[in-house]
């Protein structure tokens, strides 16, 4: 091998080292660039949550004071009707027919 052709390759690999080096360096950028990215939203976003959270507390405190301390809890609708035993069929009031109280199974 010839001094030209072993300068010719030297700098041929030079050029894909610094080529590589290159795309390396853009690439590490950019995930420095994500990570600064995602800490800045995360500096911006906790403490506006937070304040989110203290303001809607401060308001449930104050909805209790005004009721003047007597919160209660929230009851479900009552039972107008009591439910069927094991082995009964439930049907809702509203599917009673009380002007023909003949039960389907009897007129088949």
């Amino acid at each position: 091998m010839t001094a030209a052709q072993l300068f010719a390759e030297a700098v041929d690999a030079l050029h894909a080292l610094l080529l590589s080096g290159a795309v390396w360096l853009v690439l590490l950028c950019g995930a420095a660039g994500l990570a600064v990215y995602a800490v800045c939203v995360a500096v911006w976003a906790l403490p506006s949550m937070a304040w989110q959270a203290v303001t809607a507390g401060l308001a449930a405190a104050a909805a209790a004071r005004a009721l003047g301390g007597r919160v209660t809890a929230v009851q479900g609708p009552e039972v107008s009707e009591p439910l069927p035993g094991p082995g009964e069929r439930y049907t809702p009031g509203w599917a009673h027919d009380t002007d023909n109280p003949t039960d389907i199974g009897e007129a088949a």
